[in-house]
């Protein structure tokens, strides 16, 4: 299962490795690279340095984008190899693409994630109060995250007997 994951955030990996690779990166010419007599302003040098570090935040802003839509395919992903006990089932573009584009899917998706996201909040400010505070954030995080997991699998439930029970097309002779 760490495989599925490892393999769907492939592109948020490379995100951030490329964002942590351009970091301390300037243009030759700009930035800190000239030298205090040569600069020609404090403005143009602001805005050179704003612009070397562009790639940077493109970078970050990429993974910051991706991270959701990587972590829903996973989902989607590992969620068929639960169900159909085979690895190749979560590496079945086709599947996997089918699956995800639902609607009903998206729509138990956010929803087990809002109550994730929600509970990670409260857990935050339950964690502020003395002495009980890491035990109460503890609490409150097992069980919202039982209660996400919960949604994903009525829904998960609800969507295989949906298609089970659909009418089959004829056979043609």
């Amino acid at each position: 299962m760490t495989g599925i994951l490892v393999a769907y955030y492939v592109p948020v990996i490379a995100a951030v490795g490329v964002g942590r690779s351009l970091v301390g990166v300037r243009p030759v010419g700009g930035g800190f690279l000239l030298s205090a007599a040569s600069r020609p302003s404090l403005v143009l040098n602001s805005f050179l340095d704003l612009l070397s570090s562009a790639p940077v935040v493109a970078a970050f802003v990429a993974a910051a984008v991706l991270s959701p839509v990587c972590a829903y395919l996973s989902t989607v992903a590992t969620t068929r190899y639960a169900l159909q006990d085979e690895l190749g089932a979560a590496f079945d573009v086709s599947a996997v693409w089918e699956t995800a584009a639902d609607a009903t899917t998206v729509r138990h998706w956010l929803a087990a994630a809002f109550v994730a996201f929600a509970s990670s909040l409260v857990a935050a400010a339950a964690s502020t109060l003395p002495v009980v505070g890491p035990f109460a954030g503890a609490f409150v995080t097992f069980y919202g995250l039982t209660a996400a997991l919960s949604l994903w699998g009525r829904e998960r439930r609800a969507v295989s007997v949906e298609r089970s029970n659909a009418p089959r097309p004829a056979a043609q002779a």
